[in-house]
């Protein structure tokens, strides 16, 4: 979140939030992106299981991904605000994954989670 600055709605309560973070894929199975989406979303049904705090997942990815994961987990695009500096220089630390394309905040119950 150091590297966004989120228009988060109303009904979401911050503390419920949480957020899934980059998940290493073995290099045999990149461009398998059903095989890798399954297995990190049976590991993300596990994680939502075990913590009945969690209502939202909050994750920062690009519209390829986020289709990937669609059938999964239906994230939905969350609104921006223009980034502010601190969060501008924070991106410059790990300038490979800002060259992946445009990555933007996405939302989803943690309910809907197949």
């Amino acid at each position: 979140m150091q590297f966004f600055n989120i228009n988060f709605p109303a009904e979401i309560d911050l503390p419920t939030v949480v957020e899934m973070g980059r998940f290493m894929v073995d290099p045999q199975y990149r461009g398998k992106s059903r095989l890798a989406t399954l297995g990190m979303s049976l590991q993300l049904n596990h994680y939502i299981k075990t913590d009945s705090s969690a209502k939202w997942l909050i994750a920062f990815m690009s519209e390829k991904v986020r289709k990937a994961f669609h059938e999964i987990v239906p994230f939905q695009i969350l609104e921006e605000n223009p980034p502010e500096k601190a969060q501008l220089e924070a991106r410059t630390v790990r300038q490979g994954y800002w060259d992946k394309g445009e990555i933007h905040p996405v939302i989803a119950k943690s309910s809907e989670l197949l």
